[in-house]
């Protein structure tokens, strides 16, 4: 039997950080389009190498967005159009009828869900922040009553799944190392076939560079 598979969502299912991809469309027309991108992708990368806690580097972005929840839909399509095809293989043949796989992600769930989904995730497994919306449908920032907006919020919503049996985590970021460091998980993968960040490398137990990784990780598994 394979361990329960928990993984990140940007930059490890799919090639994308999605709230830099709203941001790049957010910021299309603005003047200083360039200088906005390279902050906010800044902020993005000092939260996932542990340099800015995950709720700073939320809210200073979400800060910097102004935007209408009818630009959503075709990010999420984008996004879920965006998934590798192998990828797209291993959850739809070795993971197939594999009940015991997790989303659990600082992203959001309204561009996550049309991935997941395709995918043959469960919702009900699928952890992630909401955006909140005024009644004209603009952005007012997202739902802090989440425990995935603040710091060690994936440690927090790992613990309170009370998971049984062994814990695989799988991802890019700072915020997935401290899923294993605070004993919630019994290994942590770095995922790196998108992005290479020294100081989760270093934090790992394995380095995988695609999908195909993960799956020999599961076919050398003792109690597969």
């Amino acid at each position: 039997m394979y361990p329960t598979l928990i993984f990140d969502f940007d930059s490890t299912l799919i090639p994308y950080e999605g709230l830099d991809e709203l941001a790049r469309i957010v910021f299309e027309t603005v003047s200083d389009k360039g200088e906005l991108i390279s902050r906010f992708q800044e902020i993005t990368n000092f939260g996932m190498e542990g340099k800015y806690t995950f709720e700073r580097s939320l809210s200073e972005r979400l800060n910097l967005l102004s935007c209408s929840q009818s630009i959503i839909p075709p990010l999420a399509n984008f996004l879920k159009q965006s998934v590798l095809k192998s990828t797209q293989d291993f959850f739809h043949t070795e993971l197939a009828s594999y009940e015991s796989i997790y989303i659990v992600s600082g992203g959001f769930k309204e561009l996550i869900l049309p991935t997941t989904q395709s995918l043959g995730i469960s919702d009900t497994h699928v952890f992630a922040n909401t955006f909140k919306w005024d009644l004209a449908g603009n952005l007012k920032g997202c739902d802090f009553s989440n425990p995935l907006s603040k710091a060690e919020g994936k440690v927090t919503s790992i613990k309170n799944l009370k998971l049984e049996g062994e814990v695989w985590m799988i991802g890019d970021g700072f915020s997935d190392c401290q899923v294993k460091e605070s004993g919630y998980a019994h290994k942590f993968i770095a995922y790196t076939e998108f992005v290479k960040r020294n100081t989760v490398i270093e934090r790992a137990d394995v380095i995988a560079n695609s999908m195909e990784d993960i799956k020999r990780l599961l076919c050398n598994h003792p109690t597969t």
